[in-house]
């Protein structure tokens, strides 16, 4: 439950609670605000924003690495909610939509990538520890 939260710091021990309320909040502007699309991106990019400020401003894990990689991941689902306006009738030509969800895939594929190559470092660091 607390795994990579820095348990020293008072502020950090509140991740997994902030972390849960945006999922239980993410999930109820899914199955009851589905009528109002606008109000359920302006909650999710708040929502977004909130953890992204308690991540820079707590710094909850232990290491630079994990509190970098949680700050990029915020920032891209930030980055993502900002683009989910531009699949509503904002944007009126369909063939424009097509175009940004072309960018909203390249978005999650770096996503995926820089997920995976610090994977594969930290499991490449802790071979090399057992290894000594």
């Amino acid at each position: 439950m607390f795994q990579n939260v820095d348990m020293s710091k008072f502020e950090a021990l509140n991740f997994t609670f902030v972390f849960m309320l945006r999922r239980l909040a993410f999930a109820y502007t899914i199955c009851h605000l589905d009528s109002t699309i606008t109000i359920q991106i302006l909650i999710i990019d708040g929502m977004s924003t909130a953890l992204l400020y308690f991540y820079v401003g707590s710094w909850p894990m232990i290491d630079s690495l994990n509190n970098y990689s949680q700050i990029f991941n915020e920032a891209i689902i930030l980055i993502c909610s900002w683009s989910l306006f531009l699949f509503t009738d904002y944007v009126p030509d369909p063939k424009l939509r097509h175009k940004f969800g072309e960018v909203f895939i390249y978005i999650l594929a770096l996503n995926l990538i820089v997920n995976l190559m610090i994977l594969s470092y930290s499991i490449a660091k802790k071979i090399q520890v057992l290894l000594k």
